[in-house]
């Protein structure tokens, strides 16, 4: 049997009154569908912290590929944060692949996100 060697983190259970960090890893954000979001996650009794880069726009992109992968990088290495989740999907994350550190794989979060966040998922 073929193995991997591959080591899996598995982080803990997201619970009622966790804090979620929200960050857009490719296409920009419509803000009034963001702020629905938001709000919907904390009726749900979560707590949300925006990403400091979730507004920017860089043409179709939201902001510089750099700056995106620095947002999610803070996210993981943050002990205070549950979750991180993508505000959308969109074309866009391969340009975070160059500035990721592979360490962030020691530091287990729930990451949830959709379409050509596959990539960074994996």
């Amino acid at each position: 049997m073929w193995r991997s060697g591959l080591v899996v983190n598995k982080p803990s259970a997201l619970k009622r009154g966790a804090r979620i960090g929200l960050l857009a890893p490719a296409g920009c954000v419509d803000d009034e569908l963001l702020s629905a979001g938001v709000q919907a996650l904390r009726n749900e009794g979560y707590e949300i912290e925006l990403a400091p880069g979730i507004s920017e726009r860089k043409g179709y992109l939201a902001g510089d590929g750099e700056k995106r992968a620095r947002d999610l990088e803070a996210f993981f290495y943050r002990n205070d944060l549950g979750a991180i989740f993508c505000a959308r999907g969109g074309f866009g994350s391969v340009q975070l692949l160059p500035h990721l550190n592979p360490n962030i794989r020691s530091y287990p979060k729930i990451f949830a996100g959709y379409s050509d966040v596959t990539m960074l998922l994996n």
